[in-house]
């Protein structure tokens, strides 16, 4: 599997002393993304939990749902992006999908990530050591996952090896792996 290129050199880990005390969902905010089970479970859980991404609509209907101390940032420029990428205590990625850029590039942030454990975050996030993956896709077991991962303080990764991890999705790694398939297939790049 040759996964896609991230560009993993545009984000770097802030200092232990800038962290926050938020987690973080990014991306656009789709339902099978499952902004949704964030919303709801740091409501439950009365956490902090920072927002971002668009379209504008969707995120009032989620608003709705929130608590007072999950903050909506709607899109904003990639700068302020990755200062929020870099200073969580976590990415929140409770949706299913193919590959999932965002995770990689929080780790590449220094920052760990909490993912489903379905589809491209079992090849991205490994649990325990880059992260935590949780199987139960519902508000129970997000809370439950969070939980888990405050209770074993691993928001106290080492931010040079998540980046490092991050690294084996980089596009050299991309264009390394296209090379590696095409030989094999006996064609070679000019």
């Amino acid at each position: 599997v040759v996964h896609p290129p991230v560009a993993v050199q545009d984000f770097a880990p802030l200092p232990i002393a800038e962290l926050g005390e938020f987690y973080l969902w990014a991306g656009e905010l789709a339902p099978y993304k499952r902004p949704d089970l964030a919303v709801k479970a740091f409501r439950l859980m009365n956490k902090p939990l920072v927002v971002i991404g668009g379209p504008k609509k969707t995120s009032a209907a989620l608003q709705a749902i929130a608590g007072d101390k999950t903050h909506f940032l709607g899109q904003v420029p990639f700068e302020v992006l990755k200062t929020y990428m870099a200073g969580c205590k976590a990415l929140i990625f409770p949706g299913e999908e193919d590959f999932g850029m965002v995770p990689v590039e929080v780790m590449a942030s220094g920052r760990p990530v909490i993912a489903y454990g379905r589809g491209g975050a079992l090849d991205t996030v490994i649990d325990g050591k880059t992260g935590l993956l949780f199987r139960d896709q519902s508000v129970d077991g997000l809370v439950a996952a969070v939980e888990r991962f405050e209770s074993l303080g691993l928001d106290d990764l080492d931010p040079l090896a998540l980046v490092n991890h991050a690294k084996r999705f980089d596009e050299a790694a991309f264009q390394t792996g296209i090379a590696l398939c095409l030989g094999k297939l006996g064609v070679s790049l000019p």
